[in-house]
């Protein structure tokens, strides 16, 4: 409930001449106050259900199965994925680097996992500006990117799945 003071006295709307904001303050009781508190707390809160998809442009890729995608990179080709994990490496590319890094489950806010589950290593070829003081081993990332098939990160190393890099989210 809003009440209306001059001279620390209660008045009535009709009393004040001029203008109501000339001749009052207002003072509010507990409860419009924990209720103003409140909007304003709500109002600043960043609401995302949809994770780190959510608000952007793009459209939010298919679930994929993740084992599958593993499995066979192949049947996967050209599709959009989401995957995140730990960074374990580099490798300089002809534009950019590629980004070895050992996948981890995701949650609702698509953010990895602290798990040892996995499925195994993956490789994002990222092609934009790379800092080493940003992008270091051990950081975890999340990665919205296209299929593009199996890579090795050595000569002769097992190939891992290669995806190209659109978006990347660090942590």
């Amino acid at each position: 409930m809003v009440s209306l003071y001059r001279d620390n006295k209660k008045i009535h709307p009709s009393a004040c001449k001029g203008g109501l904001h000339n001749c009052f303050r207002i003072r509010y009781n507990s409860s419009m106050g924990r209720f103003f508190l409140a909007m304003m707390i709500l109002s600043f809160l960043p609401w995302f259900p949809g994770g780190v998809l959510a608000g952007q442009g793009d459209a939010k890729p298919e679930k994929t199965p993740v084992e599958a995608l593993f499995k066979d990179p192949e049947a996967y080709k050209g599709k959009r994925v989401v995957l995140g994990g730990v960074i374990l490496g580099f490798k300089a590319a002809q534009r950019g680097m590629y980004i070895e890094t050992l996948q981890r489950p995701l949650d609702e806010q698509e953010r990895p996992v602290d798990t040892d589950l996995s499925y195994g290593r993956f490789i994002v070829l990222h092609e934009g500006l790379f800092d080493k003081e940003i992008f270091y081993e051990g950081r975890e990332v999340t990665v919205i990117g296209e299929v593009l098939g199996r890579r090795s990160m050595q000569e002769e190393g097992e190939p891992h799945l290669l995806i190209r890099c659109e978006k990347i989210y660090l942590y």
